[in-house]
């Protein structure tokens, strides 16, 4: 059986603190560490989100495979991994904020990354 984090009365989803014994991290990543810390607000079975440390924006939000994976090297399995909880996020803003966002991704030091690990980040333009 496979987690729906559509269905509120699924409950198969892995809680929090056993994350970390899920999914692969790469020491030295301030990205795993905060999955590790559990500095998160949002989960799902494959992804994190919470505030970056300096939003542009209010409403500025990260959202990161719980897994290491390199944006260069494979941004597919990235987005796959994100696309659940941030559908969701997108979705509740939607139905309760309204207005346009941005999403974007950063793969390179030159197109300003500067953790190297797959962030996709949503910024609301209200």
């Amino acid at each position: 059986m496979t987690y729906d984090p559509m269905n509120p009365a699924d409950n198969t989803a892995p809680r929090a603190s056993h994350i970390s014994e899920i999914r692969l991290r790469e020491a030295g990543c301030g990205f795993c560490s905060r999955i590790d810390n559990q500095e998160y607000d949002q989960v799902s079975t494959s992804a994190v989100s919470f505030v970056p440390l300096n939003p542009v924006v209010e409403g500025h939000r990260l959202f990161v495979p719980t897994s290491h994976i390199h944006p260069k090297n494979n941004p597919f399995s990235g987005l796959t991994a994100v696309g659940s909880l941030l559908q969701m996020h997108i979705r509740f803003y939607q139905t309760h904020v309204g207005g346009d966002f941005n999403l974007i991704l950063n793969a390179g030091q030159h197109a300003s990354q500067t953790v190297d690990h797959f962030t996709m980040h949503f910024m609301p333009r209200v």
